[in-house]
């Protein structure tokens, strides 16, 4: 059995991966609506009390954005053994305030890891709190080679199983490695853990660069090594750390949108958040100058550029956009309006398009309410669809941007929020009538500021083409003036379906979109 002697050393680790996994994950969730008190407990996790606990260390960050502060973030680690067996328990919290246009939007997340000295899973609770949104949370344990996990959505219970196997280690384990065996500059590490925000298994690489002089928040530029982390589940985002001779992680970098947090005393972490004046939408608007008929646009044609890198890489390429490679950094876009088909003609369809899942839950009874008063008579595909977009905008009668992600079975209760929210009713009320159904991101056209802003939409399939519509503007149709990065069936059962987003995030402050042809 593993002691108090030699668990000691192992425990007192710097968090670099952890700390820059979860703030990663982090950023993420905050920004899903671009367009996270401790965990609720598993039942079935054990929990240090208060004579368990043997050590207890806290660390404290303080996150920003560009140069605004946005948040702050907590760790505490206690160490507890139980039954003969020690068990490391990990609570992190992390609190964000910024504005989407004009109105505030709070965040916050709290994890819970309980693991065993080895690094094994033993089990994890998660809560993503976005008022005035239901929170949104997860509980999941190991047994017998599989984890069993049960999430809450919008009231509603799910379940599901994951496979497991030992080589599966969470990311404090492999802290504690990197104090036992740091890397050295150029040298990588790599190892498979687990991501409750998104309830997938991620493969992460370590890669370290050379030492640099890095300005921290009290004026000193001490010379740190950099640690370049890229996760599977979001291959194209690289985050960094920052690490002193100790092994201590100074700063973090997440990669996206200028999040960067700092070790910093508590008293420093909890002064005043100042992101209340940071409005998140209008600072990631992207501007394109004029488009004459804005949606009603039947093709427009678009020259994107990115320095250094790609930009097809990060478009969709069939239905309604065509992409022509200019150079190594820039394209052309062709978006042209789509048309509902002459005739229905037969695709077969994954059943993952009409499928109940934890935000499009076409089972719910308000779901289905909804879907029948919008399709009323209408069976064809080609008249419902529209028809149900025309509804959804005019049912939701209180747009709001102070909800990040809500889930359909909510909506059709609140009849509240913004374009997240009137795409998952949609897409769950075209699912409720047999129709196939998907979640579209990208950039919209905004006419007031001439300037394409993030944004979330929905597709229908009918007959043998996916047809976009988008409730938030409730026009008869989706012209020219969205550019669709990613799309998803929103099957992931994470607290956030990840694929959606990223594509999005991935892109702002680093894309330049001029409107050179438009019919």
């Amino acid at each position: 059995m593993l002691t108090k002697r030699n668990i000691r050393p192992l425990f007192r680790r710097k968090l670099t991966s952890m700390t820059l996994l979860r703030l990663t994950s982090f950023a993420l969730l905050s920004l899903v609506a671009l367009i996270p008190l401790f965990a609720a407990q598993p039942l079935i996790s054990p929990k240090a009390t208060k004579d368990e606990a043997k050590t207890t260390e806290e660390f404290w960050e303080v996150i920003y954005m560009g140069k605004s502060r946005i948040g702050f973030a907590r760790t505490v680690i206690r160490e507890f053994e139980r039954n003969g067996s020690v068990y490391i328990q990990t609570d992190s919290e992390s609190n964000t305030t910024l504005k989407r246009f004009g109105q505030t939007l709070k965040t916050k997340t709290k994890l819970r890891t309980v693991e065993t000295a080895d690094g094994k899973l033993h089990s994890f609770s998660l809560e993503l709190q976005n008022p005035p949104a239901q929170s949104v949370r997860t509980t999941g344990i190991v047994k017998e080679s599989k984890l069993q996990i049960e999430s809450t959505t919008g009231g509603q219970k799910r379940t599901q199983t994951l496979k497991w196997d030992d080589s599966i280690r969470t990311t404090a384990y492999h802290d504690r490695q990197m104090q036992e065996k740091p890397l050295k500059p150029g040298e990588s590490r790599a190892f498979k853990t687990f991501m409750p925000e998104f309830n997938r298994i991620s493969t992460v690489t370590m890669t370290a660069g050379e030492l640099a002089s890095v300005p921290l928040l009290d004026g000193t530029t001490p010379k740190l090594l950099t640690l370049e982390v890229i996760n599977s589940l979001f291959p194209t985002i690289k985050s960094k750390a920052y690490v002193d001779q100790h092994g201590e992680s100074l700063k973090t970098d997440t990669g996206m949108m200028g999040i960067v947090s700092y070790r910093v005393p508590r008293k420093v972490a909890m002064e005043k958040i100042e992101g209340a004046d940071l409005d998140l939408a209008v600072a990631s608007l992207v501007k394109v100058g004029e488009i004459k008929k804005g949606h009603g646009s039947q093709k427009v044609v678009y020259r994107i550029s990115m320095d250094n890198e790609n930009p097809a890489d990060y478009m969709v390429n069939g239905g309604t956009q065509s992409i022509r490679q200019i150079n190594d950094t820039t394209i052309e876009l062709t978006v042209t309006a789509a048309e509902m088909p002459e005739q229905l003609k037969t695709l077969q369809v994954k059943a993952e398009y009409l499928a109940d899942t934890r935000f499009l839950q076409c089972r719910n009874r308000g779901v289905i309410e909804h879907a029948e008063k919008a399709a009323g008579e209408k069976s064809d595909p080609r008249e419902v669809a529209p028809a149900m977009q025309v509804y959804v905008h005019k049912a939701m009668t209180n747009k709001n941007f102070s909800t990040a992600m809500a889930s359909a079975a909510e909506v059709a209760k609140n009849l509240e929020g913004d374009c997240t929210e009137h795409a998952v009713l949609l897409a769950a009320m075209l699912r409720a009538k047999k129709i196939p159904s998907r979640i579209a991101s990208g950039l919209v056209y905004i006419p007031s500021r001439k300037s394409m802003g993030g944004h979330m939409w929905t597709e229908a399939l009918v007959g043998d083409q996916w047809i976009p519509l988008d409730a938030t503007l409730g026009s008869k149709g989706v012209g020219a003036a969205h550019i669709k990065l990613a799309h998803s069936s929103f099957a992931e059962e994470g607290i956030a379906p990840s694929s959606v987003f990223i594509s999005v995030i991935n892109i702002f402050g680093r894309v330049k979109i001029e409107v050179i042809e438009q019919e």
